[in-house]
């Protein structure tokens, strides 16, 4: 039997991840990155699942109405969606403070997940 997700590593817990856009951009680029070099499709996938990831969850299709209400109000010719669009708008006109940096996206993201009425009703 396939060993309890995580275990090969010693982990014995289970974890979702959390992307903003994952599943349309993040999840296939990565997957078409490791096809290449390794030459197989959905290595990445067992990669996560190795690391006891279950799951991944794209919070951008969660957003719901929050993002309907959102969606196609650009600033500065960007598109509703971008994090950044989003992040001022949920967070009350707030700048997303290191933007396109890692670490700045993830504490967005987690900041947009705490404040969002329609992400805290999803959790």
């Amino acid at each position: 039997g396939r060993e309890e997700a995580g275990g090969k590593y010693g982990m014995d817990s289970q974890m979702m991840m959390v992307g903003y856009n994952a599943a349309v951009y993040d999840m296939k680029v990565v997957d078409c990155a490791l096809e290449r070099v390794e030459e197989k499709a959905g290595g990445w996938v067992s990669l996560l699942e190795d690391f006891g990831v279950v799951g991944v969850i794209d919070s951008l299709l969660m957003l719901g109405g929050d993002f309907k209400a959102l969606a196609g109000l650009g600033v500065n010719g960007q598109t509703g969606k971008s994090l950044s669009v989003v992040y001022e708008r949920v967070l009350s006109g707030k700048k997303l403070p290191d933007a396109h940096r890692a670490q700045g996206d993830v504490v967005g993201l987690v900041r947009i997940i705490t404040t969002s009425a329609a992400m805290q009703a999803s959790f």
